[in-house]
Formats: C-alpha cells, sequence, structure tokens
C-alpha cells in the first residue's frame, strides 16, 4: 500500500458523489415510470433525528460503488424525509453530498432546505442560516457543519444522500447534538452538554 492511496479513494469518494446521486434518481425515475416505488432502493427505514431515512439496499449500493471505484463499506447511500423541522446536529467524521428530489422520482416536489452553521471548538451558542433548495440541486454538508433540515408547514422536503465515511456506527451514529434556542428567524441553537 502507498502512502497516497488514502487520499486518492478521498478524492475518489468526493468526485464520484454527485454523477452516482444522478445515477441513482435516474433508477428512481424509470421505477416511478413504470408505476413502481423508486423507495424499494432502499431498506431498513427508521426515525432518526426527526426525519424518515432508509439506506440503499445492498445490491444498489454493490452496484452503484463499482460503478464507481468506491468500497461500500466506506460510505452510506441514503434516502431521507423531512416533514418539518429535524432535529440540530453536525458529525464529526461524516461528509454528506445531497441531490434533492422532486415529483419526476415520485417524490413530492420540495419545499424547504436546511439551516446551517459553522463550527467553532469552545463556542456554544449559534445562529442558523436557512438554504432553500430546488428540486434536482446537489449541496455538500461537510464533516463538523452545524446542520437540520427542514420542509415548510405541510410540505416535504426529500433527499438522497452519499456519506463518507458511515455516520451509522454500529447500533449508534456520529451525531453531535444541538439543542434549538430560538425556533423562529434567526433560528438559533445550544451545543448538548
Amino acid at each position: 500500500m502507498h502512502w497516497t492511496d488514502g487520499y486518492v479513494a478521498v478524492e475518489r469518494a468526493r468526485t464520484c458523489a454527485k454523477p452516482l446521486l444522478n445515477d441513482l434518481s435516474m433508477w428512481m425515475l424509470n421505477i416511478f415510470d413504470f408505476g413502481g416505488d423508486p423507495c424499494c432502493l432502499f431498506d431498513n427505514w427508521q426515525q432518526l433525528l426527526g426525519f424518515e431515512i432508509g439506506w440503499a439496499t445492498p445490491d444498489v449500493a454493490n452496484d452503484l460503488c463499482s460503478k464507481y471505484g468506491v468500497k461500500p463499506e466506506d460510505c452510506e447511500i441514503v434516502m431521507m424525509r423531512a416533514n418539518g423541522l429535524t432535529e440540530c446536529h453536525l458529525h464529526e467524521q461524516g461528509a454528506s453530498t445531497f441531490l434533492v428530489l422532486g415529483g419526476g422520482e415520485g417524490q413530492r416536489p420540495p419545499s424547504g432546505g436546511t439551516l446551517l452553521a459553522d463550527y467553532v471548538s469552545g463556542k456554544w451558542d449559534y445562529t442558523l442560516e436557512p438554504v432553500r433548495h430546488a428540486a434536482g440541486e446537489c449541496f455538500d454538508i461537510p464533516a463538523d457543519k452545524i446542520h437540520a433540515f427542514f420542509a415548510d408547514p405541510g410540505e416535504q422536503l426529500t433527499l438522497i444522500g452519499f456519506v463518507r465515511p458511515k455516520i451509522k456506527n454500529g447500533n449508534g451514529f456520529d451525531v453531535v447534538p444541538f439543542d434549538y434556542v430560538k425556533h423562529i428567524a434567526p433560528v438559533s441553537v445550544r451545543k448538548r452538554a
């Protein structure tokens, strides 16, 4: 093993995320166009941090990762749905790239976005900046970025994501929680002690 192998793997994972997610969204579109439910590409659905999340089935993850030269054990491919304001958190290790889904993949048109802040070691209080997202938009949330997802009242925000390294660790998750101090604009949070 050469000392640059780790850097090459990280760069490959970073640069493949958007085309991988675009391929996955096309698979979802094809399934929907033929009357199927695109959610069949995901399993192990659960509620987590105020949103619904499912992980790509092993066959789907293996096919996509193989195409882009990424080891499936080094990443996660997920689908997430927010139906309101999710819990605020950050991931110390996991960096994510998301693709916003719209009506074409059998999902409701998006109406919402993310709330974001840069984490600063030793700082406890943060004001979150809202960023609205449109169908087809791709965006990144790096490790150590404070974030939450939101959908407008009565609406939904659905995303597919590529996460590396994995945030699901056995029975736990790479999650540092923050508590909401103020829910109306500007939204503010405090790191949980």
